[in-house]
């Protein structure tokens, strides 16, 4: 895995689709903005594609201007441009619709992903994609611009958890060293990612700590949301990462688990384990994915028949 692979096939001005999965985290976004930052340096054009604006969380990154807002329908690529797919466990999950067509880079850290690019960058054991195009670019001796070291760095902190999860090795830390030293704006970070949450993600809270409940001997802590309240309270699109760290971290909890109906019938499933389950096995029977200790799944139905499915799956992994 190396950039020699894919250098050959880019040319200057080169248009490069840079995609993304649906409701994108911060490191999809945070790869997504800093390899664009990387690609503009090295002499192409690169557009970050969204369906829809990203989330006022993540407006303070760099390189908002690479970002362009194309409705699924509309979108057209140029016959000589480059596709990069990023952070996607397998071709579905991204937001555009790739059919037959293998984008030139898939670059991931899932351990799902069936490799379906025509180049394929991905590493289960990296802890985030953020991580993996790091070590790729500096072990090449591509330079890292400051902007794109901040946006990195946001890819790694979101899917570590702060870099508290089990996920994070030595080559993470490594990786989030070189990209201090290459100027990452902690400052910018803290201020407007630490400290600025959105005040939709003190609803969401709010809305958690009323309709949360102790199921399986009080080892599981679940949560649901109906469409209803979620369209009233405006928290359709807010970030979930706060609410779980005070979800999972509860003494004696395995799982925690929180199901949003997105649309009517239509839930979103979101699950973070400790030790003893595998949050990606269980999903991954709803046609979901992710990683050992966090994953999700999109389920047809009622937020009862959510539940029920995965107290279900839950009590028979714990009994």
């Amino acid at each position: 895995m190396n950039w020699q692979q894919v250098e050959p096939l880019l040319f200057k001005g080169q248009d490069v689709a840079i995609m993304v999965h649906e409701r994108p985290d911060g490191d999809a976004l945070g790869s997504a903005l800093g390899l664009a930052i990387v690609l503009h340096q090295l002499g192409l054009s690169p557009r970050v594609l969204r369906t829809q604006p990203i989330d006022e969380t993540f407006t303070f990154l760099p390189g908002q201007s690479y970002v362009e807002v194309i409705p699924r329908g509309e979108l057209e690529l140029p016959k000589n441009g480059a596709v990069m797919v990023l952070d996607c466990g397998d071709a579905e999950r991204c937001e555009y619709f790739l059919g037959n067509k293998r984008p030139l880079v898939n670059a991931d850290h899932h351990v799902t992903n069936p490799g379906f690019g025509i180049i394929n960058w991905v590493d289960a054991e990296a802890a985030a994609t953020a991580e993996l195009l790091c070590r790729l670019l500096y072990e090449e001796g591509i330079t890292i611009p400051p902007d794109a070291a901040t946006c990195f760095y946001v890819g790694l902190l979101t899917d570590t958890g702060w870099f508290h999860y089990p996920n994070v090795t030595w080559k993470t830390m490594d990786a989030a060293s070189h990209l201090i030293r290459q100027g990452a704006d902690l400052q910018l970070i803290r201020t407007q990612f630490a400290e600025s949450h959105p005040l939709k993600e003190l609803r969401l809270m709010h809305e958690v700590m009323n309709r949360y409940r102790l199921i399986l001997q009080d080892r599981v802590i679940l949560c649901s949301l109906p469409y209803e309240t979620m369209m009233k309270q405006g928290i359709l699109s807010s970030e979930t990462d706060h609410v779980f760290d005070v979800l999972k971290s509860t003494k004696g909890v395995e799982a925690a688990v929180l199901l949003k109906e997105i649309e009517p019938r239509l839930i979103k499933i979101s699950l973070r384990t400790k030790e003893r389950l595998n949050a990606s096995e269980i999903t991954g029977l709803l046609g979901g994915g992710g990683h050992a200790r966090a994953a999700g799944a999109t389920f047809a139905g009622t937020l009862e028949e959510a539940e029920n499915k995965l107290i279900e799956m839950l009590g028979n992994r714990l009994a």
